[in-house]
């Protein structure tokens, strides 16, 4: 053993770091596998005795090098401890799913908001937040939500406001403010 403490043993050996100070409890597992998705490792933690949240390593779908894996993370609500995210062995991150196929896949089990953007130390211009909301008892195309929307593009050198809908509704193209049109 080349650790302080070192366990070996079958039936998920469990250790149990208390720290007296503020300092971290570091944990190791090395796990012979033979196939993907199984446990390496796992890091759970308690409040005062009480599962919080949990993180495991599972094995990924390199099964004869070993040297790829995934994290999953759980959070307990309620005392029900359940699945949030998993970052795959390539980096690609879920949220509500253990197979993102994008760098970033979130997915709903229910009508909600999904993804939020937002400046909170602005407000003295109203809403400041890009929002996307999923769901419904029927089919819905996701919604966008801010005081005015804009639609940019980049030229090569700089971007422009090419299209704004503002927070009358009114759909302004090539221009960020209304104009009178002349003529009759």
């Amino acid at each position: 053993p080349t650790k302080l403490l070192h366990l070996s043993g079958g039936s998920s050996p469990t250790l149990k770091i208390s720290a007296s100070d503020a300092t971290p409890g570091i944990f190791m597992a090395d796990a012979d596998r033979t196939s993907q998705d199984q446990h390496l490792g796992e890091f759970q933690a308690l409040w005062d005795g009480n599962l919080a949240g949990r993180i495991v390593v599972v094995a990924g779908p390199d099964t004869t090098n070993k040297d790829d894996g995934h994290m999953d993370f759980y959070t307990s609500n309620g005392g029900s401890n359940g699945h949030r995210m998993r970052i795959k062995h390539n980096g690609n991150v879920g949220i509500g799913t253990t197979s993102p196929s994008f760098l970033l896949d979130i997915k709903a089990t229910a009508s909600t908001d999904v993804f939020r953007i937002s400046n909170s130390s602005e407000s003295s211009h109203g809403s400041h937040d890009a929002k996307i909301v999923a769901g419904g008892s029927y089919y819905q195309n996701p919604t966008l939500v801010g005081s005015a929307i804009k639609f940019k593009t980049y030229n090569g050198s700089s971007e422009g406001e090419r299209i704004r809908i503002d927070s009358s509704g009114r759909l302004l193209i090539g221009h960020a403010a209304t104009r009178a049109i002349a003529g009759g």
